[in-house]
């Protein structure tokens, strides 16, 4: 492949069975891919594993690497369970001190490396708002924002300084939700106020520690933006980002996502035409 960038290294995909089919190896190979996802449906064992990432990373050409990712939070969401670790969900991290966050990120960081991956797309950095919210849970650290920033911000830069990228999910905010935004579109009426009050400190927080990536939100938000259709739109996010007074970062996606990290200031990052997801 030439030098040129091309437009499929935005994307994130996936694939079905334990090998990797031939059309993703020529895409890989021909720079058209930025990252692959991992799911259950590609996890067999240890080895198995390691010989699937490092095949995808060996394809990639030099100047266009891949990223190879999965989602590894613990508790109910995650890809590698036995013979590896069983991690616990992030609430009961929650109730601990955030050095034991840390600690695990750490802990659960080496054993990515161990399998060649780059990302992990964790932590939920929600606040868990609502008893009814049946996708969120205890995926989120806490129930307050103070707490839930904290955590994050200490699973982020222990992850990151071990050398596997971290993503705050979901951005702007999925706690309040009451329906599975991998079934339905979920609708929060919040306005701004609430949002600076809630929902955005914690991504505040992650973003100080100089978190990698931020996952959208598969949610609409009609007091930011009436008048759109789909998920998280610009206009959503320049709010949000501008009241929060940070530097917005794009998000890497499990749907349509971008691979890179966004440093511009937050108007030029809200514009950028990445489509949430919700896993």
């Amino acid at each position: 492949m030439s030098s040129k960038w091309h437009p499929g290294q935005l994307l994130f995909v996936g694939f079905h069975g334990l090998e990797i089919p031939p059309d993703l190896r020529e895409r890989v190979r021909e720079g058209r891919v930025g990252g692959v996802i991992l799911f259950k449906r590609n996890i067999g064992d240890p080895a198995q594993v390691r010989r699937v990432v490092a095949e995808l990373h060996a394809l990639a050409p030099a100047d266009a690497p891949l990223t190879v990712a999965l989602d590894q939070e613990g508790g109910r969401v995650q890809r590698l369970r036995d013979p590896w670790t069983e991690w616990p969900p992030m609430r009961t991290l929650g109730a601990r001190a955030p050095e034991d966050t840390a600690r695990f990120a750490r802990a659960l960081a080496l054993e990515l490396l161990d399998c060649g991956f780059d990302l992990d797309f964790a932590p939920v950095v929600d606040v868990d708002s609502n008893p009814d919210n049946p996708v969120i849970g205890d995926r989120s650290f806490a129930r307050d924002p103070a707490t839930v920033g904290a955590h994050g911000a200490a699973f982020i830069r222990a992850m990151q300084a071990a050398g596997v990228a971290a993503c705050a999910k979901h951005f702007p905010g999925h706690g309040d939700t009451d329906l599975d935004s991998h079934l339905a579109l979920p609708r929060l009426d919040l306005d701004l106020e609430r949002l600076e009050r809630v929902e955005l400190p914690p991504f505040s927080a992650v973003i100080e520690a100089e978190v990698a990536t931020i996952m959208t939100a598969h949610v609409l938000f009609p007091k930011l933006d009436a008048s759109a259709r789909r998920p998280s739109p610009p206009r959503s996010w320049a709010c949000c980002a501008t009241s929060s007074a940070t530097t917005a970062w794009c998000s890497a996606t499990t749907s349509r996502c971008a691979r890179s990290r966004i440093t511009s200031r937050s108007k030029r990052a809200a514009s950028a035409p990445c489509e949430p997801a919700s896993t």
